[in-house]
């Protein structure tokens, strides 16, 4: 019986998974004259009391940083889409915006800068070209062998980490050359987030 019992939760958690909603940013933008960040998107295989969550922290150490929480944000979605519109106030540097909700599979992520220009993050664009290469790769694998030549920005190391571990070695190098290789390789941090 309690093998039988087993099988049953597997099988619920599995399909749970499959059925879990995505989030598609379209556009986030902050007004410099009132400080107001707006951010547009939609969910797919949105449930139907389904909410969108936002929370923005300075970027610390490369990463998100749940423990420095500047804004708290949630909304219930119509028909699949939604826009989250606040007033924030930001300090010199940059901010991460983590977009999430019940029942997403992944949260999406933003990088603010304090002047009000928003870019999309691309986890494994070191060099913040807009696309990943394998000149991102060799950047990556160049500050892990000498750290003290290299100088990554904090954005930099946000970037880099595509394990989503605490710390960019290697692995993350070779990480990025297999994205580079295959478009639809996904990163861990595209799928599970930052540790």
């Amino acid at each position: 019986m309690k093998k039988f019992i087993l099988a049953i939760i597997v099988i619920l958690t599995f399909t749970s998974t499959v059925n879990a909603a995505e989030i598609r940013i379209q556009s986030a933008h902050i007004n410099d004259n009132t400080n107001i960040l707006s951010i547009s998107g939609g969910v797919t295989d949105a449930n139907t009391d389904q909410n969108i969550s936002i929370t923005v922290s300075p970027l610390k150490d490369g990463r998100y940083d749940i423990e420095n929480v500047v804004y708290v944000g949630q909304q219930a979605i119509s028909e699949n889409f939604f826009t989250l519109s606040f007033p924030i106030e930001l300090n010199e540097g940059y901010y991460v915006a983590r977009i999430g909700g019940n029942d997403i599979a992944t949260p999406k992520y933003l990088l603010i800068e304090h002047e009000g220009s928003e870019y999309s993050i691309k986890p494994g664009d070191v060099n913040a070209d807009g696309v990943i290469t394998s000149a991102d790769s060799a950047l990556t694998l160049q500050y892990v062998l000498n750290k003290a030549s290299v100088n990554f920005s904090e954005l930099q190391i946000y970037l880099s980490n595509v394990s989503g571990d605490k710390e960019i070695t290697a692995e993350d190098a070779a990480l990025i050359l297999s994205k580079v290789l295959n478009g639809m390789f996904p990163f861990r941090v595209e799928e599970y987030g930052y540790e």
